[in-house]
């Protein structure tokens, strides 16, 4: 198993944390990062992240929009 450093989500937050850092600021995860992170579509990640509107989703797609969304700290 990949730990989280080697996949996309882990360069993602790499490459975030770089640019964040060279701007001297940290700001919150938006749904559009975590959908960057994921690759899938925002409004796939608004409907991963809510539960009435998971039965259109995969249980894949699910776990990795709510495992970035844990890992980036996103707060609703």
């Amino acid at each position: 198993m990949q730990s989280i450093a080697e996949t996309p989500l882990g360069r993602y937050i790499r490459k975030q944390d770089r640019n964040q850092a060279a701007r001297g600021m940290r700001k919150r995860p938006t749904l559009k990062d975590i959908a960057r992170a994921t690759g899938v579509h925002p409004s796939t990640v608004s409907r991963a992240l809510d539960a009435s509107s998971r039965s259109s989703l995969s249980e894949e797609v699910v776990e990795r929009v709510r495992e970035a969304a844990r890992t980036l700290g996103y707060r609703p």
